[in-house]
């Protein structure tokens, strides 16, 4: 399945960066300027706890998979077909015709890490810094990295609604992330004579921004900091104020992260990877219910997400990862649900993934296991997102070793 990374598109954009340093770029600079402008964009979906990959990805023609869940396994009926084998959870027919029948969902199985953990905080962690050696003293993430070697504008990378640190550290403060709530609480807070963004709060946060004189010491890095938020502000009030669209995004969680990803990418405001979470994956109970109320909020987001990047014209330059930090055991527990677990099925979609199933399909010997392995290594997927979509040399972001070998794989066309 491996295959050698094609260089020819990240060649181009080297040759066009070495011209562009002839008018006064830097080498770094120009190469950040020619890739930005591709439009290219990840989505990455982090559902957050765990989440339960055989329920998502059922091996619907394995006795075993039935014979350790007697009250979780999907039934075969239920299942969308993705080959002989394996299946989608009933709940995904929401993307099964602007995705599925299109043949722009790629199921990637059995993904995981060298030397296992079933602390969701170390395994976050792996995922987060893109590294299984967490003693290196770099703290940076992956993202951050990303940004430090070739990205020059917050707007590069979007955060919505992630309380995680570590994915958007960066030692360039020109490349640090933007990391919000949501882009509908950008502004000034009410206030019982103005109300919100009033008048009153805008004036004086241009006064401040715009005064007259050189201020000093701290008063010159006060006025500084105050212009450089209002104007960072201000542009993104304006991705929410400027959005048209007609899709209607469901009022969930996740349905509002999407809609304000979408914003963004409408917005052309250079961002080339968005994170966001949808959490409650840690299902030690009452599993069934929780997975398919939970898959449908994300199938139904996805769905609005999808029609609007087509509609946009984005649909093509935009790939979606939805992973988690592991995955969950192969046999239910007895409480209805599953324990912490280690390999997972993730899914990447957009206009130009080549769909199928990617990575073996669990034997029954896999499902006696306690849990699935990692017979495909997580940084193989980020690589591959980040070479072969964004067009950006991964060999600086992700310098460990995989020991599977070269990590990229054909999802591409």
């Amino acid at each position: 399945m491996n295959r050698p990374i094609s260089r020819r598109k990240f060649l181009s954009y080297t040759a066009q960066a070495a011209a562009a340093t002839a008018v006064g770029l830097s080498y770094r600079d120009a190469l950040a300027e020619t890739i930005r402008a591709t439009g290219k964009s990840v989505v990455l979906v982090n559902l957050q706890g765990g989440f339960d990959g055989l329920s998502l990805v059922v091996p619907y023609q394995n006795g075993v998979y039935y014979a350790r869940r007697p009250n979780l396994a999907i039934a075969q009926n239920d299942v969308i077909p993705l080959n002989g084998e394996v299946g989608l959870h009933p709940e995904f027919d929401s993307i099964q015709g602007s995705v599925i029948n299109e043949g722009r969902l790629a199921v990637i199985q059995q993904v995981g890490f060298p030397s296992p953990t079933r602390s969701h905080t170390e395994a976050q962690r792996v995922w987060s810094l893109g590294r299984r050696n967490l003693a290196l003293p770099d703290p940076r993430g992956w993202i951050g990295r990303v940004a430090d070697q070739y990205f020059q504008s917050h707007f590069n990378v979007f955060g919505i609604g992630s309380p995680l640190v570590t994915d958007f550290k960066t030692n360039r403060p020109e490349a640090s992330p933007t990391v919000i709530d949501s882009l509908y609480y950008i502004g000034y807070s009410w206030d019982w004579s103005s109300g919100k963004d009033g008048e009153l709060r805008e004036d004086t946060a241009r006064m401040h921004a715009a005064s007259q004189g050189a201020p000093l010491g701290a008063r010159a890095l006060l006025k500084n900091s105050i212009g450089k938020t209002h104007g960072v502000g201000e542009q993104l009030r304006q991705l929410f104020d400027n959005y048209n669209s007609s899709i209607d995004y469901p009022g969930t969680t996740i349905g509002r992260r999407l809609l304000d990803a979408a914003r963004i990418i409408q917005g052309n405001v250079g961002a080339q990877i968005i994170y966001t979470i949808a959490e409650g994956w840690d299902t030690h109970a009452s599993q069934k219910d929780l997975i398919r109320d939970n898959l449908n909020e994300v199938a139904e987001a996805l769905d609005s997400f999808v029609r609007d990047l087509k509609s946009m014209g984005k649909w093509q330059d935009t790939v979606i990862l939805l992973f988690s930090e592991f995955g969950r055991s192969c046999a239910e527990n007895g409480g209805e649900g599953t324990e912490d677990g280690h390999g997972n099925n993730l899914l990447v979609l957009g206009g130009s993934v080549r769909g199928g199933v990617y990575g073996p399909t669990p034997t029954p010997f896999d499902l006696q296991q306690e849990y699935l392995g990692n017979a495909i290594d997580f940084r193989s997927v980020l690589k591959t997102l980040t070479a072969f979509h964004l067009g950006l040399d991964p060999a600086p972001i992700f310098a460990e070793a995989i020991p599977s070998g070269d990590g990229f794989l054909p999802i591409f066309w």
